[in-house]
């Protein structure tokens, strides 16, 4: 029998593990998950050689609700695009229906993730993946190989996501 431990992050000791990322003037481009319980952050790795990192973060619902935001993953550098899009954002007041439009106006979709974004979390469908990493992932088969498998594959089962942090 499996024991799925949903205590969310914010409220255990593991939270610490998370480095506090502040806002920037440079967007963070993070290829991996959004963790929300203790099962995820138990049961999504990444390999080592990746070097992946644990961001914490304070962002803000399109209702105006603050909330802790724990993202887990590869940092990749920003490409320029990206950083075009940020500067864009920036005077901007971004509701969840203008922003759909103000990616695709950049040249890209969130059909995949739209539950997940936030005023200041952008989250881009994983088939930009090869353009938003500059090549470093070709395709989605290539990404997949920075997941760690343990002995319960079937509980690594996530979808990687494509999130630039604001």
């Amino acid at each position: 029998m499996i024991t799925i431990d949903e205590t969310n992050i914010e409220c255990s000791e593991n939270s610490n593990q998370f480095q506090l990322l502040k806002p920037s003037w440079r967007p963070k481009i993070i290829i991996g998950y959004k963790i929300g319980t203790l099962y995820d952050f138990d049961r999504l790795k990444i390999k080592s050689i990746h070097k992946p990192v644990r961001y914490r973060f304070l962002s803000k619902t399109f209702d105006d609700v603050n909330e802790w935001y724990f993202v887990y993953g590869v940092e990749i550098p920003t490409v320029p695009k990206v950083q075009k899009m940020f500067h864009n954002s920036i005077n901007m007041n971004l509701n969840i229906d203008t922003y759909f439009d103000f990616i695709e106006n950049h040249g890209y979709t969130c059909e995949d993730n739209f539950l997940l974004v936030r005023k200041n979390v952008y989250l881009l469908d994983i088939k930009y993946i090869d353009e938003i990493s500059a090549g470093q992932f070709s395709n989605y088969n290539e990404l997949s190989q920075i997941v760690e498998i343990g002995s319960k594959f079937y509980q690594a089962c996530d979808e990687i996501k494509i999130f630039i942090i604001i």
